[in-house]
Formats: C-alpha cells, structure tokens, sequence
C-alpha cells in the first residue's frame, strides 16, 4: 500500500509525500487497509493490531497542536513518520 511499510503489529511507518498532513495520510491508510482487511486481502494479527493502532493514533492525538509545533507534518514535506506501540501499551510517533 503507497505511503505504509507495516514493521509489525505494534510498529509501522508511514510516509508524507507532501500533499497530505499527518492526519489526512494516516485517515487515507486506515481506510484502505480497513477495505482490504474487509475484502480479505490482508489478515491475521498483524493486520489488526497496525488497524488497532491507526485507529488509536486518529482517535487520541490533537492533531492541531502537532501540525502547528511540526510544520513539516502539516504537509508540503516528504517525511516519514514511524507508529508504534510503545513499552507500557501506548500509541507513540516519531519522525525519520
């Protein structure tokens, strides 16, 4: 899928090709991998918990504040950003 390398269940990277901010790109990938997990394309653990963790990562970051204090997630840049779930259980980003 265009803009996801899937590391593992708790990890993945995405990659901002410039025209979309980190939440339109991250919204764009769950839903596609959401079609294709629906569809049977992709399955088992991994994909559920990376649709876990997307989901997650949508749900509970402000995105307005993260876009303001990184104007490179707010799109124009290529960037990439690595998703994962860290050590107690959280949703954690870091840029790449």
């Amino acid at each position: 899928m265009k803009g996801l390398e899937i590391i593992s269940a708790d990890e993945l990277m995405v990659e901002l090709d410039g025209e979309h901010c980190i939440e339109t790109a991250g919204s764009n990938i769950h839903k596609a991998l959401m079609g294709e997990y629906l569809e049977g394309a992709v399955e088992g653990p991994e994909a559920e918990g990376v649709l876990d963790m997307l989901a997650r990562f949508l749900a509970r970051t402000n995105f307005r504040t993260l876009r303001a204090e990184d104007p490179e997630l707010a799109g124009g840049t290529r960037v990439r950003v690595r998703i994962y779930r860290n050590d107690s259980g959280e949703i954690s980003w870091e840029k790449v």
